[in-house]
């Protein structure tokens, strides 16, 4: 089933991974707090990135995030949502750089696409005005509600 289906049809959601329950609770919760990352990818595209832990920290294209409930040296895969990447000019502020790639304008909510600098390509979703073109480059930042760091399954 899709995600509106199974919003549409009750309170509470039971997410099924390969014949299992994962994780089960209101719509909401299953947002904000997903078990895993097939959870986390329930409501919609995402975007996925594996790392491995160093120093407390996880190392993406997008820039670093500190972690503090997983071990040293371990494999993770970070989940971050379209909605969760803030893009604006590069004017010299910190962050991670990207190049605009594309562009879909869809009245108040933009679907950006964007190239790293690694070469990986993500997707994002902003509201409001963008006063970037398509080629030009981004400074991007992280929302850390719509980021998620799990184990690597």
């Amino acid at each position: 089933h899709d995600a509106e289906e199974a919003i549409r049809a009750g309170d509470v959601i039971h997410a099924m991974q390969r014949g299992r329950i994962v994780q089960s609770g209101a719509p909401a919760e299953l947002y904000a707090r997903p078990a895993n990352a097939f959870v986390a990818g329930f409501f919609g595209p995402v975007n996925r990135f594996r790392a491995r832990v160093r120093g407390g920290t996880v190392a993406t294209p997008l820039g670093d995030i500190r972690v503090a409930r997983l071990g040293e040296g371990e494999e993770v895969e970070v989940v971050v949502r379209p909605e969760g990447i803030r893009l604006s000019r590069a004017d010299g502020s910190s962050g991670s750089r990207a190049r605009l790639e594309a562009r879909r304008d869809l009245g108040p909510v933009h679907v950006v696409w964007l190239r790293l600098a690694d070469g990986s390509r993500v997707k994002v979703r902003e509201t409001g005005i963008i006063d970037v073109a398509v080629g030009e480059e981004v400074t991007v930042a992280l929302d850390p509600r719509h980021l998620f760091v799990f184990p690597a399954e």
